[in-house]
Order: structure tokens, then sequence, then C-alpha cells
């Protein structure tokens, strides 16, 4: 990543992980585990938020889309749309349903790394 290159650090149990802005921008929901922790990081690109949110509700975890049309996110296993910004369900099944938030950190990239130098840098898949 670019020195100044704005990212969202995650801390989770014995690792770290760093998504760019610009990596999130494009993919505006990622699904992912650090250190144990099932999360989802959303970028709403309208004012360039990062939100993160575990993806444990209850004994299930979800997995997110983007809502191309609302710039909203809707999970896969009951297709509830839900907040970017809140983590709150708003339509379907699981209407009114809250996420946990996660602590993140942003920052730039230089500064992330001088502090976590092992740490992992999220890779979009292909053709995303």
């Amino acid at each position: 990543l670019r020195s100044k290159e704005l990212v969202v650090g995650i801390l989770g149990e014995g690792a770290q992980k760093a998504y760019s802005y610009r990596d999130l921008a494009d993919a505006s929901v990622v699904n992912d585990t650090v250190g144990g922790l099932d999360l989802v990081v959303t970028m709403d690109s309208r004012n360039f938020v990062a939100t993160v949110f575990e993806r444990t509700l209850g004994d299930a975890t979800l997995t997110f889309d983007r809502a191309e049309e609302t710039g909203q996110m809707t999970d896969r296993e009951t297709g509830s749309t839900w907040d970017k910004q809140t983590g709150l369900a708003v339509a379907g099944e699981l209407e009114g349903k809250r996420l946990i938030r996660s602590p993140f950190i942003t920052g730039f990239w230089f500064g992330w790394k001088d502090f976590h130098p092992d740490t992992e840098v999220y890779e979009p898949e292909p053709g995303l």
C-alpha cells in the first residue's frame, strides 16, 4: 500500500488486518474473519465512512452482499436489508435486529504498519 493510504485496521486474537479505503470503496461490503472474529467491513461511498460489525447474530453467522440499488447490504441467509452505518436490519425477516459494532482504527498505512508490522493486508478477489 502507499504510505499515506487510509486504512481500516482491525486487531483480532493474535491477528491484525488492514483494509485500504480504496478497496473498501470498490467492494462496499467485505465479509472476513480476523483472529477468529467473523466480521463485515463496510464503506458508505456517499460519505466515505467505514464501519465494522460482527457477523454473528445469535447462533447464526451471516454473509452480506451490497444492495446496489439502496446503498445498503443484504444477508444471504434471510434476505434481510441492513443499514451499513448503524448495523440495523431495516427490512426483512430480521427487521429491528442490530449487529454488534466491532472496534477498528482508521489511519494512514505508514502508521498502522509501524505499530503492527506483521499485519495482513486485505486483497480483493479478482473480478470484484
